[in-house]
C-alpha cells in the first residue's frame, strides 16, 4: 500500500516536472548589432540600432521565429579596426546567430574575418564599398555598392554643364570614400570633365578640414565633391562658403546623408546634392507606416540608416525561419535569392549577398532632403 502511494506521488511529481518544462518559454534568439554608437558616425549607428530594434519588436509581435522571440544585443564598434573586431568578438561570445552591421565600410572589412572565423554572417545595412562586391563569403548587405552612385553623381554633374572638379575625401573610411571618389572621377573624365585636385583629410585632425576647403576652392572648380561624414561635410561646406563666392556646386557621397548635416551645417549645407538609393519624400504606404512607427517609438524621424537596418533585420528573420532559428545554414538561406518584403518594395540579395537598388538624386532645400531626379 505504502509502496503504491510512493509511486503515485513520484508519478505526479514527474508529470508536473514535464509540464513545467513544456510550458517554459524557449530562450530568445540572440541577434547582434555592431555600429558607431558614439563619435563622428554615431548618426548612422544610433539610427541603425534603432531601426533594427524596431524591426525585431515587429517580428516578435508577429510571433517571432517559430514561436521564439528575437533579442538584440548592441556594441559600439568604435573608430578603429581593432575596436570593430573587439565588438564583433564580444557579440559572438554571447551567442548571437548573426551580426547586423557594420555601418561603415572600413569597420565591416575589419570585422568580417572575425565573423567568418566563427562561421557566422554579417548583414550590413549601409556598407557600400565595391571591395566587398561579388564575393562568396559571410558578408551580406542592403545597400548597393557605391560605384553606381558615383557614376550617377558624375552623370548629374556633366548634365548640369559642370566641367571641372576638386574632390575632398576622408581617409579614415578609405574603403568607402576612396572608392566613391575613384568611381566619380572615372565617369566624370570619361564624359569630358577634368579633375583639378584630389584632396585627402582626416577628421581626427580638425585643422585639416579648413586647409582642404581652401585648397579645393583655390583653382576655382565648377564643382567640389565631398566624401565625408555628415559633420565633416557640414564643416567643409561652411569653410568653402567662407572662402569662396559664388560657391561651386557641392556634390556629396551618401555618407553625409543624415539629418546631422542640418544640425551641424545650418544654411551652409543648402543646395548640396547627393545620390542615394533612398527617397526622403517617399509617399508609399509602407514607408509612411515605417516612419510613423519609428517616430512614435524613438521620438525623431528615421534616416536611411534606420530604414536599411530595419530591412536588414527583416531579411535576417526570413532566413532564420528557413533554418528553424539556427545559425547553421544562414549563409545559404541568405544567398538563396528569396525575395523579402522590405519597407516599400521587395528586397532580393543575389548569390554574393549584394543587392541592386535604383539611384536617386537628392538635394537639401529649406533644411529638408528633397528628391530632384
Amino acid at each position: 500500500m505504502r509502496a503504491g502511494l510512493i509511486w503515485v506521488i513520484l508519478g505526479g511529481v514527474l508529470t508536473v516536472g514535464i509540464a513545467v518544462v513544456l510550458l517554459r518559454p524557449s530562450p530568445p534568439i540572440l541577434v547582434g548589432f555592431s555600429g558607431p554608437l558614439t563619435g563622428v558616425n554615431s548618426d548612422l549607428g544610433v539610427q541603425g540600432r534603432n531601426g533594427a530594434q524596431l524591426a525585431i519588436e515587429h517580428i516578435n509581435a508577429g510571433g517571432g521565429i517559430n514561436g521564439r522571440q528575437l533579442e538584440l544585443l548592441s556594441m559600439d564598434d568604435g573608430p578603429t579596426a581593432e575596436s570593430a573586431r573587439d565588438a564583433d568578438s564580444a557579440l559572438l561570445r554571447q551567442g548571437v546567430v548573426a551580426i547586423i552591421g557594420h555601418m561603415t565600410s572600413n569597420q565591416a572589412i575589419a570585422g568580417l574575418p572575425v565573423v567568418e572565423q566563427h562561421g557566422a554572417v554579417m548583414i550590413a545595412p549601409t556598407v557600400s564599398t565595391p571591395l566587398l562586391t561579388g564575393k562568396r563569403d559571410g558578408f551580406f548587405r542592403l545597400m548597393p555598392d557605391n560605384d553606381s552612385w558615383a557614376y550617377a553623381t558624375a552623370d548629374y554633374a556633366l548634365a548640369q554643364g559642370l566641367k571641372t572638379v576638386s574632390v575632398i575625401y576622408e581617409t579614415a573610411n578609405q574603403a568607402f570614400a576612396g572608392s566613391f571618389v575613384d568611381g566619380f572621377v572615372t565617369q566624370f573624365e570619361a564624359g569630358g570633365g577634368r579633375l583639378l585636385q584630389r584632396i585627402p583629410f582626416t577628421s581626427a585632425q580638425r585643422d585639416t578640414l579648413e586647409a582642404a576647403a581652401i585648397r579645393a576652392v583655390s583653382t576655382n572648380p565648377d564643382t567640389i565633391v565631398l566624401a565625408a561624414s555628415a559633420r565633416d561635410t557640414a564643416a567643409l561646406a561652411q569653410f568653402i562658403d567662407a572662402h569662396d563666392s559664388p560657391r561651386p556646386v557641392l556634390l556629396s557621397s551618401s555618407w553625409a546623408y543624415t539629418r546631422e548635416i542640418f544640425l551641424a551645417g545650418g544654411r551652409a549645407v543648402e543646395g548640396i546634392v547627393f545620390t542615394i538609393s533612398y527617397l526622403p519624400d517617399d509617399t508609399r504606404e509602407g514607408y509612411l507606416a515605417f516612419r510613423k512607427a519609428y517616430t512614435e517609438r524613438f521620438g525623431w524621424e528615421p534616416n536611411f540608416a534606420a530604414a536599411l537596418a530595419y530591412e536588414s533585420a527583416k531579411v535576417l528573420a526570413a532566413a532564420l525561419r528557413r533554418t528553424g532559428g539556427r545559425a547553421q545554414g544562414l549563409r545559404e538561406a541568405l544567398a538563396a535569392g528569396t525575395p523579402v518584403q522590405g519597407i516599400s518594395e521587395t528586397v532580393t540579395l543575389d548569390q554574393y549577398g549584394d543587392v541592386q537598388r535604383p539611384p536617386y538624386i537628392v538635394t537639401i532645400r529649406n533644411g529638408e532632403f528633397v528628391s530632384i531626379q
